[in-house]
C-alpha cells in the first residue's frame, strides 16, 4: 500500500540513470548515425558547415586495409580470451578453492594485476620488449634464440624488435599476453565466489557416489558453476572488443604498418587523421563515427550470440 502511495518516488530513483544514460550513451550513438554520412573539416567543425556525402564515408572506411585487419584482430584477442583468460581463470579458481593453506595469499597474488592501471601494465611490458635490453631480449638470448645481428659493413650490433611488420602472428601475440594476463584475476575472483556457493553436501554426496575428483569438477562444478561462468564469457567479449590502452602503449598504436590494430585503437587511428586526400583534406571524422557504430552493434550481437549457446542452466 505504502509503495503504491508514493509510486512517484521509482521514478525520482531512476531518473538519474535515464540523465546519464541519455547524456553519455543514447545521444553519442545518435550523433555519430548521423554523423556517418557527412564531411568534417576537423574534429570541431559543427554539422551544420559540414558536407553530406551520403555513402561515401562507408566506402573509403570498408576500401581501407587496416580496416578489415583490426576487425580480424579483434576477433583472434576474443577467441584468445575465452580460451586462455578464462581458461586460466577456470583453473586457477577450482585449484585455491580445493586448498586451505595460503588460499588468501593465492587470492591477493592473483588479483594483483587488476589493481594496476592499463596504462602502467602496457609501459610495462613495452620496457620488457626493449630489444637492446628488454626481459623478453635477454631472456630469449640466454635459452639461445638470437635476437641480434652484425652489420658487416660497420660491425654495429642490432636486435630484432618483438613488433616486426614482417611477422604477424609473433606481433599479435606479444600484445594478446598482457591483455589476457591483466583480467584473468578479476575472472577468477568472480569464479572462485561462485565455487564458494556450491554447497560441501553436495560435493560430499559424489564422493561417496564414488566420483573421483574430475568426475566431480565435469557433473557436478562446472554444471552449478554454468551460470556465473555464462557471465564472465559476456564480460570477457566486451572487454576484448574495447580493448585499447595496453595495445596502443605497447604497439605505439597499430605497430608498424598497423598491423596489430584492434578495434580501439583503429578508431583512435581515424580520429587522429587530420586529412583524407580521398576528399581534399578533409578528416575521417565520418568513418571513425561509422566504426564506432560498429563496435557498439558488434559488442551488441556477440554478446547475444554469446548467450544464445551458453543457455542459463535454470535447473540450479
Amino acid at each position: 500500500m505504502l509503495y503504491k502511495k508514493k509510486k512517484w518516488m521509482v521514478f525520482i530513483f531512476i531518473l538519474p540513470f535515464v540523465f546519464f544514460a541519455g547524456v553519455f550513451l543514447i545521444y553519442p550513438f545518435v550523433s555519430n548515425c548521423i554523423n556517418m554520412f557527412y564531411l568534417f573539416k576537423n574534429s570541431v567543425t559543427p554539422l551544420s558547415e559540414a558536407e553530406f556525402v551520403g555513402w561515401g564515408n562507408f566506402k573509403d572506411l570498408f576500401a581501407d586495409r587496416l580496416f578489415g585487419l583490426s576487425i580480424g584482430n579483434t576477433f583472434i584477442m576474443i577467441a584468445c580470451v575465452i580460451v586462455f583468460q578464462m581458461g586460466l581463470a577456470l583453473i586457477l579458481a577450482l585449484c585455491v578453492n580445493g586448498i586451505k593453506k595460503f588460499a588468501g595469499l593465492y587470492r591477493v597474488l592473483f588479483f594483483v594485476p587488476i589493481v594496476l592501471s592499463g596504462t602502467l601494465i602496457g609501459t610495462m611490458f613495452f620496457m620488457f620488449q626493449y630489444p637492446s635490453s628488454g626481459l623478453f631480449t635477454t631472456l630469449a638470448e640466454a635459452f639461445g634464440i638470437n635476437r641480434h645481428y652484425i652489420d658487416p659493413s660497420n660491425g654495429q650490433t642490432y636486435y630484432y624488435s618483438w613488433i616486426d611488420a614482417n611477422n604477424w602472428f609473433g606481433s599479435l601475440l606479444y600484445c594478446l599476453v598482457p591483455i589476457i594476463w591483466q583480467y584473468v584475476g578479476f575472472y577468477f575472483v568472480i569464479l572462485l565466489t561462485g565455487l564458494s556457493n556450491i554447497s560441501d553436501d553436495v560435493m560430499e554426496a559424489a564422493a561417496l557416489d564414488g566420483a573421483s575428483t574430475m568426475q566431480q569438477i565435469r557433473y557436478v562444478t562446472l554444471p552449478m558453476l554454468w551460470n556465473v561462468f555464462r557471465t564472465c564469457m559476456v564480460l570477457s567479449i566486451t572487454g576484448a572488443l574495447k580493448a585499447f590502452d595496453v595495445p596502443y602503449i605497447m604497439a605505439s598504436g597499430g605497430g608498424p604498418n598497423g598491423i596489430v590494430y584492434f578495434m580501439g585503437t583503429y578508431n583512435n587511428y581515424l580520429f587522429n587523421i587530420n586529412s583524407n586526400p580521398a576528399h581534399g583534406g578533409y578528416s575521417r571524422i565520418g568513418e571513425c563515427a561509422i566504426y564506432s557504430v560498429i563496435l557498439v552493434l558488434t559488442g551488441i550481437i556477440v554478446s547475444q550470440i554469446s548467450n544464445a549457446v551458453i543457455r542459463e542452466n535454470k535447473d540450479i
